[in-house]
Parts: structure tokens; sequence; C-alpha cells
């Protein structure tokens, strides 16, 4: 079966997984339990399917039947391409993918994955440490926080006390478990479908999900989002997370989350045993459609969860979140592990490339280590120079939890969400600031924090307050391009930034120059980099003067006339050199480069020349190259392609001196000429039933009857040489003697006078002759019967002197074939 566990970002939880096609929650069969594999366990009896562009429906449900599939549902209305297949009983998971990778119609085929929580939650230290009490809010406190004060904790409460409390035009996704959505500091923070009318059962909003009122269920597949089970502390660790993104904060209860103001949706997928791949991709996708499609204003996607294997399907759903302008916040887990040798998902995936292949120019996704109140990297937390990205707090964290209660909980789930927080925090300050925006201004404000030096990629914590200055209204150079050629000129543009104050800008790097009107950048040196510096002076009671930095390249020139391969001669005998000619293009160098594709195609050089050819007949592409010089970057022509031509063979031809044979008497051809090394192969020129080739190269020639074979000799190509074969020659066939004819029993002697009856003789000749000379004749009858000629007899008479007697049996054909003479000598006494 298919097995692989996703993990609260702690400790793993491994159990029975819901949620199969075709099987209601708590019937799962024991076919649908995990298989514990470590940190890549899969479900055992459905595969992710990711279709290619321009597969058909009809090659999709080709696959399905391959597999004998007993049903399958796609994984998000838009993503048509992706599939959940599930397996029948006793199909391996490893067979079916292989399966289905061997489809042309697939991209890739996957496990589905399982995925549980990250939390490292009742530990025994922390409870002895608080003595079964609540602690105080320190991952909201800040080192100047009003009340309370914290310099490790998140510094939200500076941002609240200057007014920023987030605001409800702001959407977070918690894919998790559900979240109690009547919860007295959670409800006024819940997301309310607009476009959908409770308890209609009608999907009114298109969206392919029918009264998705607060989100969706992606573990029991329906509308409710919570369901308690306070024995299981099922729907717990959401409600949780859901609390420190968006507790209702001033309300004189319970706790206060980093927005006190945010609309949640909750997007579960989680059950008391865990989640799969499968779910957390609907999960995505439902989001990613919720804002491309609906208008609905998700900012960001909180993953407190983890485990599993790499997931292209999954991959490609958070780069579509990324493209969508979502941001992808998880949790580093809680495995103690180094995440830049050993890789946790999600937090370890690329969110830098779009999911239709091509390069985004940033990065979506966020990975959050868990720092205690003291500052120190918690032991549980995994960490990772370049694959972990930001600090926050996840050790005593207070937050919501259902039955209207609250609870205490460790872990990177509880570090992420405050992270996520903060970027919704950040987007309701500026309704301007893009995800990219966003995502930067984290990173670049961490606070520098020794326990994550090295530990993770900004060697620092969140601060909410150092965002603050840039989200409200960063002051960056606006710029959207940044790159143009040599010959080109850039307008210099800020935004944003505290006051009113005057912008100016500053320049420097290799050939940088900026005009008289401070906002014209040019270079003299093409191919380099200008670093350029926006200052915007402070005005009136508004701060200092803020400055932004970015850097604009120049690149050489593309060269705008055409290369080309401009030899006129294209084709030549295999073995034959081509010289190898081209012009065009732009810039100093008068030189070219040649490369070369095809079978047995090489480029040889000769002095300064260059020539292309092969020792086969075949077709070789040319391509040239102008190098980069001057002020231009190097071009390369199109292909062009040279025909490397089959030699003619020299003439072969059919040999045999005799071409005159008798039935049943087999030839041995023979033949000479032809070119190279190639086989030899005797072939009929005119089918005939009568003839029959074998032996070596075909080359014994026998036949059944009298007939006539048209026979001609093929020289396999090779090397150079193309086939050849030699013109038909004919070769004729008679009946024949068989070995069986004899005089059966000539006497050695004969008295003179005497006569002498011989046994009869059998013969398939045409003509039997029969002669005696010296001192005997003979006479001899013979009749003819179903084409066989039979002597009745033969008598021999001795003449009436001495003398010996010479006795001459031989047969004659009508081509004049003549067999025989058999000879017998016969004395007369």
């Amino acid at each position: 079966m298919i097995t692989q566990k996703y993990r609260y970002a702690g400790i793993a939880v491994v159990a029975l997984v819901v949620n199969m096609i075709g099987a209601s929650p708590g019937t799962a069969s024991a076919q649908n339990q995990v298989t514990a594999k470590g940190r890549h366990d899969y479900v055992s009896n459905r595969i992710i399917v990711k279709y290619k562009d321009g597969a058909t429906s009809t090659s999709q449900v080709k696959l399905r039947k391959h597999l004998a599939s007993p049903g399958h549902q796609k994984l998000g209305k838009q993503a048509t391409d992706l599939e959940l297949v599930q397996l029948p009983i006793g199909t391996s998971v490893d067979v079916a993918i292989a399966a289905a990778r061997s489809d042309p119609a697939v991209e890739f085929a996957e496990p589905d994955y399982i995925l549980t929580k990250a939390e490292v939650s009742n530990d025994p230290c922390y409870a002895a440490t608080c003595s079964g009490t609540l602690t105080p809010l320190w991952g909201m406190q800040g080192d100047s926080s009003p009340t309370a004060t914290n310099q490790y904790g998140s510094q939200a409460a500076e941002v609240w006390n200057n007014g920023h409390t987030g605001s409800r035009d702001v959407v977070v996704g918690v894919i998790d478990e559900g979240i109690q959505i009547a919860h007295p500091d959670l409800a006024a923070n819940i997301w309310t479908n607009p476009g959908e009318i409770a308890g209609n059962n009608i999907d009114d909003d298109g969206n392919g999900f029918r009264d998705d009122i607060h989100g969706w269920d992606f573990y029991q597949n329906n509308a409710s989002v919570y369901d308690q089970n306070l024995v299981l502390e099922q729907d717990f660790h959401g409600t949780h997370v859901a609390g420190t993104i968006g507790a209702v904060g001033g309300n004189s209860i319970g706790v206060a989350g980093v927005n006190w103001n945010v609309s949640v949706i909750s997007a579960k997928f989680l059950g008391a045993p865990g989640g799969t791949d499968s779910g957390a991709i609907r999960a995505i996708n439902y989001l990613v459609d919720l804002k491309v499609n609906h208008d609905v204003n998700i900012v960001a996607i909180n993953n407190s969860w983890g485990g599993g294997g790499f997931s292209g399907a999954m991959w490609n759903s958070i780069n579509a979140a990324g493209d969508a302008g979502i941001l992808f916040v998880a949790a580093a887990g809680n495995d103690g592990l180094d995440n830049d040798t050993t890789a946790s998902y999600p937090a370890n995936y690329d969110c830098s490339t779009d999911y239709m292949d091509q390069p985004r120019g940033w990065d979506c996704l966020v990975s959050v280590a868990a720092i205690d109140s003291t500052g120190s990297l918690a032991g549980w937390s995994n960490y990772g120079q370049f694959k972990v990205d930001i600090g926050a707090p996840g050790v005593g964290i207070t937050s919501t939890v259902p039955n209207n209660a609250y609870d205490m909980k460790s872990g990177t789930s509880m570090a992420t969400p405050h992270v996520t927080g903060a970027i919704a925090l950040c987007a309701s300050m500026n309704s301007q600031n893009s995800a990219s925006t966003i995502r930067k201004i984290l990173l670049d404000t961490a606070a520098a924090t020794s326990s994550l030096t090295d530990n993770v990629f900004t060697n620092g914590r969140l601060d909410l307050s150092a965002m603050e200055s840039k989200c409200v209204n960063p002051f960056v150079i606006s710029n959207d391009v940044r790159t143009k050629e040599g010959n080109q000129s850039f307008t210099l543009t800020a935004s944003g930034g505290p006051g009113s104050g005057a912008i100016s800008f500053s320049a420097s790097g290799a050939g940088c120059v900026l005009d008289e009107d401070g906002v014209t950048l040019t270079t003299t040196v093409f191919g380099s980099s200008c670093q350029v510096t926006a200052h915007k002076a402070a005005l009136g009671p508004v701060g200092a003067q803020v400055s932004a930095t970015e850097t604009f390249f120049f690149t050489k020139l593309q060269q705008t006339t055409p290369v080309v391969v401009s030899q006129t001669i294209t084709s030549a005998d295999a073995g034959t050199p081509i010289l190898l000619e081209a012009s065009g293009g732009d810039g100093p160098s008068t030189t070219y480069t040649f490369r070369v594709t095809g079978s047995n195609c090489a480029i040889s050089t000769v002095g300064s020349q260059k020539f292309v050819v092969s020792n086969r007949p075949t077709t070789c592409t040319i391509y040239a190259t102008h190098p980069a010089s001057g002020n231009y970057l190097s071009a390369t022509s199109a292909g062009a392609d040279f025909e490397m031509l089959a030699v003619a063979q020299a003439p072969i031809a059919v040999t045999n001196p005799v071409r005159v044979g008798f039935t049943q008497t087999p030839i041995m051809l023979t033949s000479q000429g032809g070119s190279g090394s190639g086989s030899i192969t005797y072939k009929l020129a005119q089918p005939n039933v009568l003839c029959a080739l074998s032996g070596p190269s075909q080359s014994l020639l026998t036949v059944l009857s009298e007939t006539q074979c048209s026979i001609y000799v093929s020289k396999a190509s090779n090397s150079i040489y193309a086939a050849a074969a030699s013109p038909p020659v004919v070769f004729s066939f008679n009946w024949a003697e068989t070995s069986s004819y004899d005089f059966p029993s000539t006497p050695a002697s004969l008295k003179r006078g005497k006569s002498k009856t011989l046994p009869s003789v059998t013969t398939t000749g045409r003509s039997l002759v029969v002669k005696a000379t010296g001192k005997c004749t003979v006479k001899r009858k013979y009749a003819v019967a179903n084409g066989v000629k039979q002597v009745s007899g033969f008598t021999l008479k001795a003449k009436s002197s001495k003398g010996t007697c010479k006795l001459k049996l031989s047969t004659k054909t009508s081509s004049g074939l003549v067999v025989g003479p058999i000879s017998r000598t016969i004395r007369v006494k």
C-alpha cells in the first residue's frame, strides 16, 4: 500500500488514514492502514497522477482502465490534469507508479504521502516549568511593549500600540486540522464566503464546493470544518494555530492573535491520525482558486504540518500559490535535524519556479524554526542555514483550543502562525504590498539572534516592530524593470516611505552615469551593473531620512544581423569532408565556431578551416556561432542540414559458369564484385515454388521438378556504401537419372553363341540407351507407366568367336544431357 506520513510540526503521528476514495472516515479497511517508512509513509491504495499538457480525457480514461482503477478524484477545480487514482486491492503502489510513468500521456506519478501535525505538546518539562498553568503571551511581546516585555517575542504588541491591529479585508488560509469557528476569541475573525448561501446545498459561487461557508474539510470531504472530539483532541491543533494568527484582541477575554482583525479560512485536511498529500494538495488548490477566480484576498497560507517525501504534485500546487501572490509559510519540523542535509517537506520545497516551468524570480515559501522565551533555538526544532528562513516564538505558546478554552503548546507549528500573522498584519498596513515585497521585508528585518546564527538563512528571528516601518509604506526604488541593454537608459523612480521629503538618487559602479536631471541612469560599460541608492529626506515630524538600494544591470547587446551557415554545397558522399562557412552577426569578431549534431557526424580542422564529415550516410546539422565581442553578446545561427550520401558499390554479379542442372541436384551459387564488407545474400528475382535457396547466404539452389530459376545476388549496405544488387541470371533444371539404375546381375563370362536374360532396371530418364560392342549383342524391351520407363529385360547373346564384349547403359534427356554410361565387360569363351 502507499504510505507516507505528514506531521504536525513536531512529534510524528502515524495512524489509520481515512477519506479514501469510496470510504468514509472511521470505516477505512485494513488495506488503507499506514505502512511505516520513517518520514516517508504513504497511502497503500492510491497514487497521484499529473497528466501532460494536452492529454485528452480519453488518454486519462485509458490509464485508469490499465490500472483497473475503481475510482478517481480531481485534486482541484482548475487542476483537471491532476488526479488521485485509486488502486484495486493487491496492486503495489510501486508497480502502479511505474505503469503510470510509462504512459506517454503522464508527466509524473507519485505516492500519496501521509502528513501530520508539527507540534510539541504535553511535554513534561513544559508542564513542570509552568506548574500546569498557562504562560503569558510572551510571543506577542517586544523589548519595549506596554505592560510586559520580552525582547525575543514577535514585537507584535509594539505594533498594536501604534494602532496597527490588522484588517478583516486581509485573508489567511489555515491548512491544518479544523478550527472551532464559534470560539468566542475566534468567531469574529472567521471568514464567511460571500458567494455562498448557507444550508441550501448548492454550489452558489461555482467553485466546486457546496456550502463552503467558512472553508472546506478535505479530510472528510464536507463543509464542516470543525468536528469536536475532546478525547482525540480533534481540531485542537488547527484551533490553536488560528488563535495565534488571529484571536480577537482588545475584547478582555482569553488571548490576542498577531492580528486582532483578520479573516481566517479553514482548509482542513488533517484528522486525528494525520492526513495525506492529496488532501493537502486539494486544500492548496482550493485556496488558490478562491484568490484567482473569486477575488478572495488571501495573502498567506499557514502550514504547521510536515512529513513525507518530495511530491511533484504538491510542488506544482505550492508554486501555483506563489504565482497567485500567496506566501506559503511552513513549519521547519521538530526532528532537531538540519534541513540543509535532511529534507523536511513542505518546508524544503523550492517555490521560485512558476508551476508552468517559467522562472518567477522570487521565492513564495517561508520556512520557520522555533525559539523559546530566552532566544534559544528549541532543541527539537529543525534548522538549516539555507533551507530554514527565520525563527519565531514556538515554546510555551498559549492560544485558543476547542470547547471555548485555551491551552499551551510548543513546536514549529506554534512558531509558524506567528510569521503567518506577521505577513497578514503587514498586508493590512498597505494594500499595495505584494507577496514578494512582504517576504523581503520579513526576512530583511529579522532581528539578529545568536542561537540562530548559521542555523537559519536570516541569522535572526521575527521582528514585527522592524517590519512596521517598511510595511506601512516602505520606501523602495520602484522601477519594475532593472535590466536593459547597454545602449538604453533607466528613468529612476522611488515611492513610499514616511512623509513627503524630497527624493534623490546616487549611483556607483564602473561606467555608471547619472544625468543632470538626477533620474536618468546610463552606462559607458556594457555588461556591467550600477548600484543605485534612493534617498528620501526627513520632513517635519516624520522620522529621519530613509533610503533604499537596488542594482540595475546593463547587458551587452543582442546581435541583430542574423548569423547563417552560408556555403552552397550541402551534400557529399559519406566520407567526403564539406568545408564549413558562416556569415552575419555584429561586433568586431570575424571568426565563427561550429557545432554539429547527428549520428556519426564530426567536425574536423585542417589549418584554419573547419569541415563536417561522417563515415556513414546520415544528416548532419551544423550551427554557427559568432562569438561575443565588443558590446555584443554571442549569437548562434539556425541549424543547417548537410546530407552525407551513401556511395554506390562496384558492380556485383552471379558468376556460376554452368547454369544448367538436374532436378534435386543442388548448385552452389557464386558471385563477385561489390564494395565494402556487407553481407552477401542470394535471392529469387521471380517467385517460383519449385526453386529453393538454403545454406549460408542462401547460396545453395535446389529444385524439385523441371523448371527455371531467376537468381540475383545482393550485398548489404556498410560503412559509406549503399546496398547493391546484381542483374538476375537464369538457371535451367531437367529430370536426371537416379543412381539406382544398373545392370543388376551381369555374368562375368558367356559361352560362344549362347544367350543370357538380364533383369530389368528402372530409370526416370527420358531416353534409355543400351549398347553392346565386341563379341556380343544386346536386345532390350521397355514400357512407360505413369511417367516412369521400365525396361522389361535384356537379352545378351555371345557371338561365335572368342573375345570380350563391352555392355554400356546410359540415359539421355530431352535437352541432350547424357547420364552414364555404366559399363560392364564380359568374356566370351
